[in-house]
């Protein structure tokens, strides 16, 4: 996904789930916004977030 601030979070979130024992995946969808989910809904949009909507549900 395109936007930093929310990939920076990602190693804490990691270890706050492995400290809490819990199951935690993360995929980062290449090209994405980070409204990809509003934004795929569009099938005249870009692609990549169209490409990322549809598995994250």
């Amino acid at each position: 996904m395109a936007d930093q601030r929310v990939n920076a979070t990602i190693s804490n979130s990691e270890a706050t789930m492995k400290q809490y024992q819990k199951k935690y995946e993360f995929k980062i969808y290449d090209g994405a916004d980070h409204t990809y989910m509003r934004y795929g809904d569009d099938l005249n949009g870009h692609p990549e977030n169209i490409l990322a909507r549809n598995p994250s549900w």
